[in-house]
């Protein structure tokens, strides 16, 4: 078994051209990419060419498709969009405004907190969609700022029981600066997702990490199962990295695994064959990011979601601290003290 690594960017165009390169050297076998917007750029041509993807952090909705050559291993959004409801729900908000990237992945687990947010009675009001590409966010603060303005002037709504839902990746830092122009936007509470969750890069910006210790920022990110697996997995790569690896570094480390699984078990590089064996083989493995169970999709049916939100550590020191989990099976938050 050899492991060849390829640097996307995180950028669809780039996945494809490095796929492309990929199975002119023979290789079927794909562990990643990590978002779901590369998984929508190569995703036609895995299936043209027959080459098993295997994705450790795509969620988006729209790509749980059957019988394609995409399987996606870790926890999916209308997991995580239970998970965000919950969290905005029990933390006594009532109502939400959202703002978030356009894209497939933005758009579908907006949706899926929506409809859960609303099953628990909860209102979601107007919000904010910017385009993926977008860099300067004044206009859409500015817009934000409005429609917080508007609702709080609602007898019903006031900054207790109304939040922002800001679904994001690295374009926070831009956009929680363009919000530094609207007092009213650190009024509310604000809660984000596996986007931003644990972003180095907002603890750097002194007025972004300020900013989103104000507003309580708090973020679901995807938790493993802390098996002995999981802890030895854990301190190898501690020991290796010096820090801590994020959730999906186990769910990667897993899907290697399976794939190894499910070639010894077909005995033959066969891309098709591995798709066929695949779901068992995985079933019959715990992994570090503990049991893998795939849906007809091909992905992870259920997970649990860490809550950590950034806050003042020591006088003028932010970190990012983790206050509870949100266990799937029972749709509950346990909190930590």
């Amino acid at each position: 078994l050899k492991v060849v690594v390829e640097d996307t960017a995180c950028r669809p165009e780039i996945a494809l051209e490095k796929l492309e390169s990929l199975a002119a050297m023979g290789i079927k076998f794909i562990v990643g990419p990590l978002s779901s917007g590369e998984v929508h750029g190569i995703k036609d041509y895995a299936d043209a060419n027959k080459i098993l993807v295997v994705s450790h952090g795509s969620t988006a909705p729209d790509l749980a498709v059957p019988d394609d050559f995409i399987f996606r291993f870790c926890a999916q959004d209308p997991a995580q969009g239970r998970a965000i409801a919950r969290l905005v729900y029990d933390d006594g908000k009532g109502y939400v405004i959202p703002v978030w990237r356009g894209d497939p992945w933005g758009d579908g687990l907006v949706e899926k907190v929506k409809t859960r947010f609303e099953e628990l009675t909860g209102t979601f009001l107007e919000g904010v969609r910017y385009g993926p590409e977008e860099t300067d966010f004044s206009e859409e603060a500015a817009d934000l700022a409005t429609k917080v303005s508007s609702a709080l002037e609602d007898p019903d709504i006031d900054e207790t029981n109304l939040a922002v839902l800001h679904i994001s990746f690295e374009e926070v830092n831009a956009f929680m600066t363009a919000c530094l122009a609207h007092d009213v936007l650190d009024d509310v509470e604000w809660y984000g997702s596996d986007g931003t969750c644990l972003s180095g890069a907002m603890l750097e910006d002194s007025s972004v990490r300020v900013f989103a210790a104000a507003v309580n920022y708090t973020c679901t990110t995807f938790t493993p199962t802390k098996s002995d697996k999981y802890w030895k997995v854990h301190d190898k790569l501690v020991a290796e990295l010096e820090r801590e690896p994020d959730s999906y570094a186990y769910v990667a480390y897993d899907i290697v695994w399976a794939l190894t699984h499910s070639l010894f078990t077909v005995n033959n590089y066969d891309s098709e064959a591995v798709r066929a064996v695949l779901p068992e083989v995985t079933a019959s493995l715990f992994g570090a990011s503990g049991l893998i169970v795939l849906d007809e999709n091909g992905d992870r049916t259920h997970g649990d979601y860490d809550l950590w939100r950034i806050v003042e550590v020591d006088t003028g020191v932010y970190d990012w601290k983790l206050v509870g989990t949100w266990l799937y099976d029972t749709d509950s938050i346990t909190w930590l003290p």
